[in-house]
């Protein structure tokens, strides 16, 4: 008899354990749908369906765990909007709208923001490291402190940008506008400078950030 309950109690833990497995893959399934149906509201997406889906995100802790990282996020609107920890790594977020957005120490290192428009967003200690802002609008941004090394700034427009203290090693500026930037306590080492030039401590920086210089020097505007 006893033997008999022995095994009726293993049948029964048994039925419980496969069930809460199949709950926890379904509430699996149900999550990744979830994460999957919010990333989408954020592409090409109307300004406050794309706050509601970052709402949602950071409710969920999504924001911060990596859950928008190498994914596919084009055409982002999101002008204004207020991030914290958010950690968005090797994204592809082309043709996006932040401006006069602010970011607190968050991870936006290897993303792609080609053609992008960060003008005044504020990027406190934001980790950019290896970025793409190939033709981004940052003028009036503030980067204080900002990991902007081996970021790649060609073409960009970092005119009346605030980059004081800002570690800028091995960046590319190469036919960036600067006019008017702040690169105060600036980490400069391998810059390569609007010119093409690669910076050195000879090199001075107003020649490319300061009009009035007599040897100023920034690329020439085209249009198509």
């Amino acid at each position: 008899m006893a033997s008999r309950n022995t095994r009726i109690f293993a049948i029964i833990v048994l039925i419980i354990a496969f069930g809460a497995v199949g709950l926890a893959v379904r509430e699996n399934i149900i999550t990744q749908e979830s994460k999957a149906r919010l990333i989408k509201m954020l592409s090409n997406a109307e300004s406050s369906q794309a706050i509601s889906a970052v709402n949602s995100l950071e409710a969920y802790g999504w924001l911060s765990d990596g859950t928008l990282s190498d994914q596919t996020i084009l055409h982002v609107n999101l002008p204004q909007i207020v991030m914290r920890d958010a950690v968005i790594i090797n994204t592809d977020m082309l043709g996006s709208n932040f401006s006069e957005a602010v970011f607190y120490d968050s991870n936006l290192s290897g993303t792609d923001f080609i053609l992008s428009n960060f003008s005044k967003a504020t990027l406190y200690d934001v980790n950019l490291s290896y970025a793409v802002m190939y033709d981004v609008d940052l003028t009036g941004a503030v980067l204080d402190g900002a990991n902007l090394s081996n970021v790649d700034f060609r073409s960009a427009d970092l005119r009346d940008a605030d980059l004081i203290g800002a570690n800028l090693t091995g960046a590319d500026l190469r036919r960036a506008f600067v006019s008017g930037a702040d690169f105060t306590n600036a980490t400069l080492d391998w810059v390569k400078l609007p010119d093409g030039a690669i910076w050195d401590e000879d090199v001075d920086i107003t020649r490319y950030t300061d009009p009035n210089h007599p040897d100023f020097w920034e690329p020439e505007v085209t249009t198509e």
